[in-house]
């Protein structure tokens, strides 16, 4: 018997309607992430921004759901489901929640609730179910914690760097020194995030100070510092 008030924990829908509440201009995007050729399992992440012009997420996470697992609404809509849950999740990562007790929503502690008690065998020595053959061709999900950045970040990040005055070649001399990529289109979430901070925040000097280290040359101020090997050899 399951050991909880649901009445403790907040409805998805309540949460989405405090952060339209709070954040008009928000946008709230949900996308799948795991093998589309898996139809039966699915992994949603889902990203919050405070403002719908935003390049980066304010907050996001991420749910799977397996038809016909964890309650009766993954029989015909698991996917949905998932998508639910997600939102909730991310919105929870904002403090859309009372505690970290209620971090979970409604939704899914009504899963856990409905779900059918798990039998248990009776022997000491229970015989051992034979694995399962996997399925003809079936190909793992393919879940990436660590997506990476969107169309929409990239043009942000470029406009960006127009604005700053640094050519498309010294970003990218900056992206491979700080995170090792060739390409901005694989760049995470996160260093994107820290990419375009360092960008809009620092100061000319910071960001000439930037493109020494990646491009390998002696700081700035130990350049300066070292002697002129070539008027001693002329000396």
């Amino acid at each position: 018997m399951a050991n909880f008030n649901l009445e403790n924990y907040i409805d998805v829908q309540e949460r989405i309607n405090r952060f339209w509440s709070e954040y008009p201009d928000g946008r709230i995007v949900t996308s799948i992430i795991s093998d589309p050729n898996i139809f039966e399992r699915v992994v949603i992440r889902a990203e919050v921004y405070k403002h719908r012009d935003n390049p980066f997420p304010d907050a996001a996470d991420l749910a799977a759901e397996e038809k016909g697992q964890g309650g009766m609404a993954n029989k015909t809509s698991w996917h949905e489901n998932a998508a639910t849950s997600a939102i909730g999740r991310a919105l929870a990562n904002m403090g859309y929640a009372k505690s970290k007790d209620d971090r979970p929503s409604k939704q899914k502690m009504q899963k856990v609730k409905d779900a059918p008690p798990r039998t248990r065998s009776t022997s000491r020595n229970p015989v051992p179910e034979p694995p399962q053959s996997p399925v003809a061709n079936e190909r793992p999900a393919q879940v990436s914690e660590h997506p990476t950045m969107d169309q929409r970040a990239l043009t942000a990040i470029f406009a960006l760097i127009h604005k700053r005055g640094i050519s498309n070649d010294e970003l990218h001399t900056i992206v491979r020194h700080r995170y090792g990529v060739e390409s901005l289109k694989e760049l995470r979430v996160d260093h994107g995030r820290d990419l375009y901070t360092l960008l809009q925040k620092s100061t000319d000097d910071d960001l000439k100070h930037e493109l020494w280290l990646a491009n390998g040359s002696p700081e700035p101020a130990q350049a300066e510092m070292m002697p002129d090997t070539a008027a001693k050899a002329r000396a």
